[in-house]
């Protein structure tokens, strides 16, 4: 496309854009619900046919999704000032598992209230205490689902809690970008739709605004912490 749009060093080179409207084999409800799941620049992109160059920020509305209070719990726990366990509540636990010299995220959800009531961030601690502390953490919460990051180092320890807790967790790995661009997607349409709240803790709420796209020369893009950042709590 960019080739394309530079005639005079790329003579043999032609780039077109038309909307997904000009296309005879679509319809306008396939067209409405393709773009029911769009992020708004994805709209822009695959329905009107825009090329979008712009790089950066990931999530918009982040002032709008961090407004939980919280109280900290030590030096490794963030809980939802008013929120406890609810018998008729069902709760997720998101564990991103991380090196010995990284972070180790259990980020817990209430799918009732569609929002963040506990995070806790270890690092420093072998992976037997650490599975230690996630159970505490999953025994609080009245035996929530685990949703386990099972990529990587983190194929063994998933094993471990499959061992020990059956069908409660659940293997989050990517197997491919495009599972991983899903996720990334949907999570922005989280963001901009204003359907889940965060615990207002300023290191995560850092971590979702520094959180980086870019788009490689094959036209994929690419998500990723800032050169010496974390992003532990998005992924």
């Amino acid at each position: 496309w960019l080739k394309g749009k530079d005639r005079v060093a790329f003579p043999t080179h032609r780039c077109f854009s038309a909307p997904s409207w000009a296309n005879p084999a679509n319809t306008p409800e396939a067209i409405r619900l393709m773009a029911a799941n769009m992020t708004e620049d994805t709209y822009k992109e695959e329905i009107l046919g825009e090329w979008l160059e712009h790089d950066g920020a990931v999530f918009e509305r982040i002032a709008e999704a961090f407004v939980l209070p919280f109280v900290p719990v030590g030096k490794m726990r963030w809980r939802h000032a008013k929120a406890a366990p609810e018998p008729d509540h069902k709760y997720i636990i998101g564990f991103d598992i991380g090196a010995h010299t990284d972070f180790n995220i259990f980020s817990v959800w209430d799918l009732a209230t569609r929002e963040q009531v506990d995070l806790w961030r270890v690092r420093g601690e072998d992976h037997d205490h650490v599975l230690e502390m996630l159970h505490a953490c999953k025994t609080f919460w009245g035996g929530a689902t685990i949703y386990a990051d099972g990529n990587g180092m983190g194929l063994p320890i998933v094993a471990r809690l499959a061992k020990r807790y059956g069908q409660g967790v659940v293997d989050r790995k990517w197997t491919s970008n495009a599972l991983k661009m899903n996720d990334v997607t949907a999570a922005r349409l989280l963001f901009q739709q204003q359907d889940w709240r965060f615990l207002d803790v300023p290191w995560q709420r850092a971590e979702f605004q520094s959180y980086t796209r870019e788009k490689r020369p094959s036209g994929i893009w690419a998500y990723h912490a800032p050169e010496g950042g974390y992003d532990a709590a998005v992924a």
